[in-house]
């Protein structure tokens, strides 16, 4: 018996990785919220659309801001850069 195989370790996942995929739960999250309102319509419940609506407006925001921080972190080069915008980013979310 040996110790159980692991594959090597490739270090940490890039920022871009991370955000992305941030974005993509973001986004399902938006679609499942699309599909319970969907739902609502055909229960002919106002009260749930209008609180999946409020829901939905706050998802469509999470969406885009984790679609802007792709496309910065997609453009800011390496190092610095990187160290930078994790300032920003820390910042905005009012943790620094």
């Amino acid at each position: 018996m040996g110790s159980p195989r692991i594959g090597p370790r490739t270090g940490p996942v890039p920022y871009h990785a991370g955000a992305g995929a941030r974005r993509s739960l973001e986004k399902l999250n938006f679609t499942k919220l699309w599909k319970l309102h969907d739902v609502a319509v055909e229960a002919n419940d106002p009260e749930a659309c209008n609180y999946i609506e409020d829901m939905l407006d706050e998802q469509a925001a999470d969406v885009k801001i984790a679609a802007e921080y792709v496309s910065q972190l997609r453009r800011v080069a390496k190092g610095l850069g990187v160290y930078v915008f994790d300032k920003t980013f820390l910042a905005d979310e009012g943790v620094a």
